[in-house]
């Protein structure tokens, strides 16, 4: 048995029973064919960075599945077909394990953000020394401009 993790991008304007419904038919493919779900991840709606056949947003799901290798074929047939998947990716893994899941780890990834962008805002220098700091980098600039003008006469 092999170790995949499946991402599927579906339209957003596709109703989420007919997510599911996909989701299912993906997971019948899998259990069909002698396969394990590890785990299932919605990550709901998110804007992509450019436009796939004319969506500006996808519902992006990842599928963590242990199976023989014949099934990535399975699954790559099926997401081209269905029209409700408008981008999907197979990725062979060494091995997969739910706690490392991609959303629990974007999870994570968001609470560290948010403490470091208060500990930024807490470490920010006073109003005194920001304007000092600027009065010395203008007085330096100007300082360097004048030698320019300086050698240039």
């Amino acid at each position: 048995m092999s170790f995949y993790e499946v991402m599927v991008v579906f339209n957003s304007q596709v109703s989420s029973a007919d997510v599911d419904n996909s989701i299912g038919k993906i997971k019948e493919i899998i259990s069909s064919n002698e396969g394990e779900i590890l785990f299932c991840n919605p990550f709901g709606k998110k804007q992509m960075c450019y436009e796939i056949k004319g969506c500006k947003e996808g519902n992006y799901v990842c599928l963590g599945i242990s199976a023989p290798p014949t099934i990535s074929v399975l699954i790559d047939k099926y997401c081209k077909i269905a029209d409700e998947i408008i981008r999907h990716m197979i990725i062979k893994k060494k091995s997969i394990s739910v706690q490392q899941s991609p959303a629990v780890s974007t999870e994570e990834a968001k609470e560290e953000a948010g403490e470091q962008e208060k500990q930024a805002e807490t470490s920010n220098l006073p109003a005194e020394e920001n304007v000092d700091a600027v009065d010395a980098k203008e007085k330096g600039k100007n300082e360097l401009e004048g030698e320019k003008n300086g050698r240039q006469g």
